[in-house]
């Protein structure tokens, strides 16, 4: 697989999608998926999901994120400039001087991030850090009247950033995380429908979950699956950084293979396969600590109806929560032969298992 020729991730990739808004990427991954699936459906909420249906098996659930962080239009004033607010969490020193897509009813509209000239700012203005309200969006409009005749309060904004190639194996994009994971998973799915393991399996592509799982927390009470693997990326350590935080979150890098999530949100046996099946095939991968609860939908999905053996697979990337994340095509294939072959090995492992004292 080569992400940067595959058009159908490229244009999910491009498209404007942040939290609430994620219909237009939904309908793109629940068409392309159709053509392997054996269903394709959506719920109220907008969670899509994908399925393989088997007479035998466990019923096994594959989960990532489609929303992407966002903005979203909170005034307009009297000269046409659009204050905003944040939706998920933005590392709010990366919006200066960024150009963005406004979704209207209109359709896209361009803008750019504005702040006060640098030759203007006080002393103060220059060494403090950024607040969300040193910023606004220009869209060329020069009056409340005529910015009102395209935008309204409450149209969501992504950053304007174009994916693209960087060196031989790297890709860059706005919303890798976890557009890319939804990817994964779909391509997951399409590998164990080639097998015809003895498996039903269902593709989850949750919405909202850059606002505390909003969308896995609704999907998690319809769920009657014995195993799930949540898939989302995860920061590297590989950069000028000090290493102090390879100490607290890893070390983390580029090319290393797929990482493998342990604390107390993963099930330990499902984990255990995991490992077993990469070190069986082959495939190089990594351990993270979670010493508390993921930052994920793993933790909504572990939680629900009586409980869910859940384990965490996350995909190195580096800049997260920027407009130019970046991750190793070389770590996106092994992630999508792990959790094929995982998951389809799963009745072979005698999955479910019930909990195991230690």
């Amino acid at each position: 697989m080569n992400p940067l020729s595959d058009g159908f991730l490229m244009d999910l990739l491009r498209t404007p999608s942040p939290s609430g808004y994620e219909r237009e990427a939904s309908a793109k991954w629940r068409s392309w998926g159709a053509s392997f699936c054996d269903d394709v459906a959506v719920d109220t909420i907008g969670n899509s999901y994908l399925r393989l249906h088997s007479p035998e098996g466990p019923n096994v659930l594959v989960a990532a994120h489609i929303d992407e962080l966002g903005l979203m239009v909170t005034h307009i004033d009297e000269r046409g400039f659009l204050a905003f607010d944040t939706m998920g969490r933005w590392d709010l020193g990366v919006l200066a001087g960024q150009r963005v897509l406004l979704v209207t009813r209109d359709g896209i509209r361009r803008g750019v991030i504005g702040q006060n000239d640098i030759f203007r700012r006080t002393e103060e203005e220059r060494t403090r850090p950024a607040r969300i309200d040193d910023y606004w969006i220009d869209i060329g409009a020069a009056s409340r009247v005529e910015a009102q005749r395209s935008v309204r309060i409450g149209d969501p904004a992504v950053i304007d950033a174009e994916p693209f190639a960087l060196g031989e194996n790297l890709i860059v994009a706005r919303s890798l995380d976890d557009r890319l994971g939804c990817y994964v998973i779909g391509e997951a799915v399409r590998e164990i429908a080639r097998r015809a393991a003895p498996v039903s399996v269902t593709a989850m592509a949750t919405v909202q979950e850059e606002v505390r799982s909003r969308g896995a927390r609704v999907a998690a009470r319809g769920l009657n699956v014995e195993a799930a693997i949540a898939v989302d990326l995860y920061s590297t350590s590989d950069t000028p950084a000090p290493m102090s935080t390879a100490r607290q979150w890893g070390e983390i890098g580029f090319g290393e293979g797929p990482i493998l999530g342990r604390g107390p949100n993963i099930c330990h046996d499902l984990f255990d396969h995991v490992l077993s099946t990469a070190e069986r095939l082959g495939i190089p991968y990594q351990l993270e600590a979670e010493p508390g609860a993921t930052s994920t939908d793993a933790n909504v999905i572990q939680l629900a109806g009586s409980g869910v053996a859940t384990c965490l697979i996350s995909i190195p990337n580096r800049y997260s929560h920027s407009p130019v994340e970046i991750v190793d095509r070389r770590d996106v294939d092994h992630t999508i032969r792990l959790i094929s072959s995982s998951v389809a090995s799963l009745p072979e492992a005698g999955f479910p298992r019930p909990y195991r004292r230690s």
